[in-house]
């Protein structure tokens, strides 16, 4: 059990590096307005916590 837990907290630390460096390059890009980051950064982290909770649970079902 604590095994998944150190490994989620992981896959949340990538995808927190992952969600910054894509946030940089959309600000980089100069067709998207700031609202239009902003939801797509919200809508990618909402993703990634997504992907998150079903390595995780696919992790459990396999150690089980």
């Amino acid at each position: 059990m604590k095994a998944i837990v150190v490994l989620e907290v992981l896959f949340n630390i990538v995808a927190n590096v992952v969600a910054k460096k894509s946030d940089r390059l959309l600000s980089r890009s100069q067709n998207c307005t700031v609202n239009d980051r902003k939801r797509g950064r919200s809508h990618y982290n909402y993703q990634r916590s997504t992907i998150n909770y079903l390595h995780a649970s696919n992790l459990l079902a396999t150690i089980d």
